[in-house]
């Protein structure tokens, strides 16, 4: 292969949590690249446990237009690992990962690469890639590996991923970077 075959990912933003929002968002996606890359890690700045963090591509989801599928792989205290799967049809959002609240071990943060293909062909809908993690603690060693697909059920150009926690902020350790491919 040549290096002129070889795709190349530029940087569009970077966005970081503030402590007080639980919402952020990429808009005006340049609508010259081929795919998207979202690689992102994310921590809560609330004491109310683990909050999902969301992904959508509109400010005002469309009821029933997001669907996932899951599998995940865990493992706690050295007992092994458990794999399992599910699903959810007919969402407002897609799940990318669950992200640690500031009453968890300190420093850990959910982290997740995400690939959004054919984010701007208007014919079909829009299929999202995730590989994901999340440690909930160190000292028990409780970790959740995820591999996730989703759907969009919209035949619209992405121009926008908006990232919502399900409660609470994101902290300001928070950081998502997005990536044109072109």
């Amino acid at each position: 292969m040549y290096q002129a075959d070889l795709p190349s990912m530029h940087k569009i933003a970077e966005l970081s949590g503030n402590g007080s929002s639980p919402v952020l968002e990429f808009a005006n996606i340049p609508q010259v690249y081929r795919h998207l890359r979202l690689i992102g890690t994310a921590r809560s700045s609330g004491s109310n446990g683990l909050a999902e963090c969301r992904l959508t591509f509109e400010v005002t989801p469309t009821a029933g237009a997001y669907n996932n599928q899951r599998l995940y792989a865990s493992g706690e205290g050295g007992v092994g690992v458990a794999v399992y799967g599910n699903e959810n049809i007919g969402n407002e959002w897609i799940t990318l990962f669950v992200v640690a609240a500031s009453t968890s071990d300190a420093n850990l943060h959910g982290s997740a690469v995400v690939d959004i293909l054919e984010y701007r062909d208007t014919s079909a809908f829009k299929t999202v890639l995730v590989h994901a993690c999340d440690f909930r603690t160190i000292s028990s060693l409780n970790l959740l590996w995820r591999r996730l697909t989703g759907l969009w059920e919209s035949t619209a150009a992405i121009d926008r991923i908006r990232l919502t926690l399900s409660f609470d902020a994101f902290a300001a350790t928070t950081r998502f970077t997005l990536y044109g491919i072109r």
